[in-house]
């Protein structure tokens, strides 16, 4: 169970090794001229993580991406040598927990895009709205979670089940703003992080 998890997080061989730019897809670390997908590769969730770690005038230490690999790395060494669940728990705590994150501060940033899209007229709305959406549901599955469930209701809430009208894009501004603050309380982020991812 332990290596699926890693193979749907989908960080290549050398992830660690990488820049944020290069965390993102296909990276030629032998310069063979072509892409092994099997240790030159990082799927969506790696490249999520990166995304976000790459953050100019955020607070956060850009430490998503390197977090969870090494947690997965020292977890699936504990298991290795044949430890019991207390050897890899604070391992897989560790994933969850900042996996959380980043669903959290993507959902910053595709609110961030809608809220640009509101102030330029932007034919991009329906889709950054979609994607904030998807992102605020996967939180509900995290048995872990550390967001509480009235909050995530009420921010599942707020973003409505189609994206806004034309007629409601004020209040719409309002309740992202509100969506951000209930993120940014429940996991510690910065108003410079709200502004910047």
């Amino acid at each position: 169970y332990w290596d699926e998890s890693f193979g749907y997080f989908g960080a290549s061989g050398d992830y660690l090794n990488l820049s944020n730019t290069n965390q993102r897809g296909a990276y030629d670390t032998d310069m063979s001229g072509s892409i092994d997908y099997k240790t030159e590769y990082n799927f969506d969730w790696a490249a999520y993580a990166a995304k976000r770690d790459d953050c100019t005038g955020c607070d956060h230490d850009g430490s998503f991406a390197s977090t969870i690999m090494s947690a997965y790395i020292d977890g699936r060494e504990a298991i290795t040598a044949g430890g019991g669940v207390s050897s890899y728990d604070p391992h897989r705590m560790t994933i969850v927990n900042t996996w959380e994150k980043v669903v959290a501060a993507n959902i910053v940033h595709y609110a961030n895009s809608i809220q640009d899209d509101i102030a330029s007229g932007s034919s991009d709305l329906n889709k950054h709205w979609s994607e904030m959406r998807a992102f605020a549901m996967a939180l509900q599955f995290n048995s872990f979670k550390l967001i509480l469930d009235s909050d995530l209701n009420s921010i599942v809430e707020l973003m409505g089940d189609n994206p806004p009208t034309i007629d409601d894009l004020a209040m719409y501004n309002d309740n992202l703003n509100s969506i951000k603050n209930t993120l940014k309380n429940t996991y510690m982020f910065t108003d410079n992080d709200l502004v910047n991812w």
